[in-house]
Protein backbone atom coordinates (compact mmCIF):
# COMPACT_ATOMS: atom_id res chain seq x y z
CA UNK A 1 0.00 0.00 0.00
CA UNK A 2 2.79 2.38 0.67
CA UNK A 3 4.21 1.62 -2.78
CA UNK A 4 0.89 2.87 -4.82
CA UNK A 5 0.75 5.63 -2.20
CA UNK A 6 4.41 6.79 -2.98
CA UNK A 7 3.32 6.25 -6.73
CA UNK A 8 0.65 8.67 -6.70
CA UNK A 9 2.69 11.40 -4.61
CA UNK A 10 5.82 10.93 -7.53
CA UNK A 11 3.11 11.25 -10.29
CA UNK A 12 1.79 14.64 -8.48
CA UNK A 13 5.21 16.26 -8.07
CA UNK A 14 5.69 15.44 -12.60
CA UNK A 15 2.46 18.65 -12.85
CA UNK A 16 4.83 20.64 -14.28
CA UNK A 17 7.24 18.26 -16.02
CA UNK A 18 6.78 17.03 -19.77
CA UNK A 19 3.48 15.41 -20.46
CA UNK A 20 1.25 17.37 -18.13
CA UNK A 21 -1.03 17.73 -20.43
CA UNK A 22 -1.53 14.34 -20.65
CA UNK A 23 -2.86 14.44 -17.25
CA UNK A 24 -5.51 16.87 -17.98
CA UNK A 25 -6.46 15.53 -21.60
CA UNK A 26 -6.79 11.50 -21.21
CA UNK A 27 -9.04 11.96 -17.66
CA UNK A 28 -11.26 14.61 -19.71
CA UNK A 29 -11.51 12.47 -22.57
CA UNK A 30 -12.49 9.53 -20.86
CA UNK A 31 -15.07 11.62 -18.80
CA UNK A 32 -16.43 12.98 -21.73
CA UNK A 33 -17.33 9.24 -23.10
CA UNK A 34 -18.40 8.34 -19.90
CA UNK A 35 -20.96 10.85 -19.73
CA UNK A 36 -21.99 10.38 -23.10
CA UNK A 37 -22.43 6.54 -22.40
CA UNK A 38 -24.22 7.31 -19.13
CA UNK A 39 -26.69 9.40 -20.76
CA UNK A 40 -27.83 6.80 -23.83
CA UNK A 41 -28.31 4.19 -20.59
CA UNK A 42 -30.42 7.15 -18.72
CA UNK A 43 -32.65 6.98 -21.53
CA UNK A 44 -32.74 3.09 -22.28
CA UNK A 45 -33.44 2.91 -18.85
CA UNK A 46 -30.41 0.89 -18.08
CA UNK A 47 -29.26 -0.14 -14.68
CA UNK A 48 -25.56 1.41 -13.37
CA UNK A 49 -22.94 -0.07 -15.56
CA UNK A 50 -20.38 -0.94 -12.88
CA UNK A 51 -23.40 -2.20 -10.69
CA UNK A 52 -24.46 -4.47 -13.78
CA UNK A 53 -20.86 -5.47 -14.09
CA UNK A 54 -20.42 -6.96 -10.95
CA UNK A 55 -23.63 -8.36 -10.49
CA UNK A 56 -25.33 -9.00 -13.98
CA UNK A 57 -23.75 -12.76 -15.17
CA UNK A 58 -26.04 -12.47 -17.98
CA UNK A 59 -24.84 -9.17 -18.94
CA UNK A 60 -21.13 -9.37 -18.20
CA UNK A 61 -19.15 -9.97 -21.65
CA UNK A 62 -22.34 -7.81 -23.68
CA UNK A 63 -21.07 -4.46 -21.25
CA UNK A 64 -17.08 -5.73 -21.23
CA UNK A 65 -17.40 -5.22 -24.61
CA UNK A 66 -19.26 -2.03 -24.99
CA UNK A 67 -16.70 -1.13 -22.62
CA UNK A 68 -13.71 -1.89 -24.03
CA UNK A 69 -15.11 -0.62 -27.57
CA UNK A 70 -15.43 3.12 -25.91
CA UNK A 71 -11.84 2.97 -24.50
CA UNK A 72 -10.55 1.47 -27.94
CA UNK A 73 -11.70 4.34 -29.19
CA UNK A 74 -10.29 6.64 -26.86
CA UNK A 75 -7.51 4.68 -27.30
CA UNK A 76 -7.35 5.58 -31.30
CA UNK A 77 -7.82 8.92 -30.90
CA UNK A 78 -4.68 9.30 -29.00
CA UNK A 79 -2.74 7.15 -31.26
CA UNK A 80 -3.50 8.37 -34.85
CA UNK A 81 -2.17 11.77 -34.17
CA UNK A 82 0.77 10.61 -32.47
CA UNK A 83 1.68 8.37 -35.67
CA UNK A 84 0.39 11.36 -38.15
CA UNK A 85 2.78 13.55 -35.89
CA UNK A 86 5.96 12.11 -34.88
CA UNK A 87 7.50 10.64 -38.25
CA UNK A 88 7.06 14.79 -39.81
CA UNK A 89 8.51 16.19 -36.21
CA UNK A 90 11.47 13.90 -36.13
CA UNK A 91 11.89 14.94 -39.95
CA UNK A 92 11.85 18.69 -39.08
CA UNK A 93 14.54 18.27 -36.12
CA UNK A 94 16.54 16.24 -37.89
CA UNK A 95 17.61 18.97 -40.86
CA UNK A 96 17.16 21.81 -38.06
CA UNK A 97 19.71 19.51 -35.95
CA UNK A 98 21.79 18.80 -39.16
CA UNK A 99 22.23 22.36 -40.01
CA UNK A 100 22.98 23.88 -36.70
CA UNK A 101 26.00 20.99 -36.27
CA UNK A 102 27.21 21.87 -40.01
CA UNK A 103 27.87 25.92 -38.85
Amino acid sequence: MRYILARFYELGGRVGGPMTFRLVLQPTIATLVALRAGLKDAREGRPAYFWTLLTGRGQRIKLLREGWRAIFKIFILAVVPYVLIRGPVNRLAGRWHRKSQSL
